[in-house]
């Protein structure tokens, strides 16, 4: 029976990051494995403190399969005592039926290790924010190591993917103490990052060797285009956010139901086209978008943050950045009728729209129907140009400058 340590350069594959799945970063490298016929025992120090010991792929590199027999595997997470700390250890036994010298690829997975992507959007000086502008958007990649481990001499690769994964308790604990609030030290470098598809998913590769340490925070530019655009909209929603989902054959009769009178903020909503042709056009992962604006003195200001989803070359990013200080809307029942036979309901909503702007705004006006399956809607509009999708009716509308609020006509609906 021979022994042997093992030591290794990682290649780091990060999964995420995502509002809805689970980080599952996956340490993978190339190790000598120097084997007598029998027995060997065979240690690595070269594992994390949070390794999931199941998860471990030890394999010959160039057939892709076990040209040996692991007979026992030994997991120690290291534990740090008055006199020393103790590495994590990772150790098999290892039946072999001939002298071979030989690759193996060593992979797992491991909790702590995160990542995360900002985008700044550098918004123009602007006395008319309406319409497009055109903006410079920055992003950073945030790498996060608290694994308990050093990694001297690793290749990063970031995986954009809502992955599942099974959390346990332990590495949800852990997770969450992975806050801004102990960032460590924090490297910025800017350089290119490559990226291709992988599965149903998408990896960036940071193309270079980097050192990263445990309890570090490295950061990495992501993305620098300029002359994107960003378009500006307006859309007032004045229904109760507080509504039941509908039941089949149905109608809700409260007289009440979906008024709010405290519904009366105008949202601005903001698009950007992830398209060549928008300076964009590749898959953007998940993160938080911050927009700021130029002054006048030529100093920027923060104006609103979101966050965006996995958005893929050819698709727009939405967010709402906040509520227009000059718009307003109000909504109102002015009938309610349930017929005797109580087979049918008629109601009619009136909307208020007023603009203290100097200019003439758009403002996208949302109805729900949300008293029943079966409805009729009818409006007398300014124009003809009613959206419909998924029991959502989107109504343009245009609201004179300075205006006190003129009566968008009734919208009548009939649910029976």
């Amino acid at each position: 029976m021979c022994s042997r340590v093992l030591y290794a350069v990682f290649a780091l594959t990060f999964l995420g990051p995502s509002v809805t799945s689970q980080q599952a970063p996956t340490p993978h490298t190339t190790i000598e494995l120097n084997l007598q016929p029998g027995l060997n025992d065979i240690t690595t120090t070269q594992v994390t403190a949070q390794l999931e010991p199941d998860s471990v792929v030890l394999r010959d590199l160039a057939t892709r399969s076990a040209t040996f027999h692991i007979i026992e595997q030994n997991y120690d997470s290291g534990v740090a005592t008055p006199e020393k700390l103790l590495k994590p250890t990772l150790r098999w036994q290892i039946q072999s039926d001939k002298t071979q010298d030989l690759h193996a690829e060593l992979a797992y997975i491991t909790g702590g290790l995160n990542w995360q992507v900002a985008y700044n959007a550098i918004m123009p000086e602007a006395t008319d924010v309406n319409g497009d502008q055109r903006a410079d958007i920055l992003a950073w990649v945030t790498v996060s190591n608290q694994s308990g481990t050093d990694f001297p001499a690793a290749h990063i690769k970031l995986m954009a993917a809502d992955a599942g994964k099974i959390q346990s308790e332990d590495f949800r604990s852990t997770r969450r103490m992975m806050t801004p609030d102990n960032p460590g030290n924090i490297e910025s470098e800017e350089m290119a990052i490559g990226q291709r598809s992988f599965d149903d998913f998408h990896f960036y590769d940071l193309n270079r060797t980097v050192h990263l340490r445990d309890a570090e925070v490295k950061q990495v530019q992501f993305l620098n285009a300029t002359g994107v655009s960003i378009s500006r909209s307006y859309v007032y929603d004045g229904a109760s956010a507080n509504r039941r989902p509908l039941n089949a054959g149905r109608v809700i009769e409260e007289q009440e139901y979906g008024l709010d009178a405290t519904r009366t903020r105008v949202n601005i909503a903001e698009e950007i086209r992830n398209t060549s042709a928008n300076h964009l056009g590749i898959p953007l992962p998940c993160g938080r978008l911050r927009l700021y604006r130029r002054g006048s003195d030529g100093g920027i200001e923060f104006v609103s943050e979101s966050l965006i989803p996995h958005t893929p070359p050819e698709g727009s990013v939405s967010i709402v950045s906040g509520d227009a200080f000059d718009l307003r809307g109000a909504r109102t029942q002015t009938d309610f009728y349930i017929s005797e036979s109580g087979r049918t309901l008629d109601e009619t909503i009136q909307i208020k729209l007023a603009n203290q702007k100097p200019e003439l705004i758009a403002v996208t006006v949302l109805e729900h129907l949300y008293r029943g399956n079966n409805c009729e809607f009818s409006a007398t509009m300014h124009n003809n140009k009613i959206r419909a999708s998924h029991g959502e009716l989107a109504m343009p509308n245009t609201v004179d400058a300075a205006s006190a609020g003129r009566p968008a006509p009734p919208a009548v609906a009939a649910v029976t």
